[in-house]
C-alpha cells in the first residue's frame, strides 16, 4: 500500500517495476504515457506493457526503434 503521490512518482515506480513488474497495474495515468516507464515494463514483461501502457505510447516506442534501425 502507498499513497497516490508515490503512484505518480517516476523514480518510485521505476524501482517498484524492477522489484515486481506487476506494480505497473497501480501507476498513474500520467506515467502510463511515459516512454521511460513504457520501455522499462516492455523489457520486464511485454504482456503487462501491452495491457497497461497506452497503445499510443507503445506505438511511438516501436516506431522510434524502427527509425533508429534504418
Amino acid at each position: 500500500e502507498c499513497s497516490d503521490n508515490y503512484l505518480d512518482d517516476k523514480e518510485f515506480i521505476k524501482k517498484a517495476i524492477n522489484i515486481d513488474p506487476n506494480s505497473i497495474k497501480f501507476i498513474s495515468r500520467r506515467l502510463r504515457q511515459d516512454k521511460t516507464i513504457a520501455k522499462l515494463i516492455l523489457k520486464k514483461n511485454k504482456k503487462l506493457a501491452e495491457k497497461y501502457i497506452f497503445k499510443k505510447t507503445l506505438k511511438e516506442i516501436k516506431n522510434g526503434k524502427k527509425s533508429i534501425e534504418r
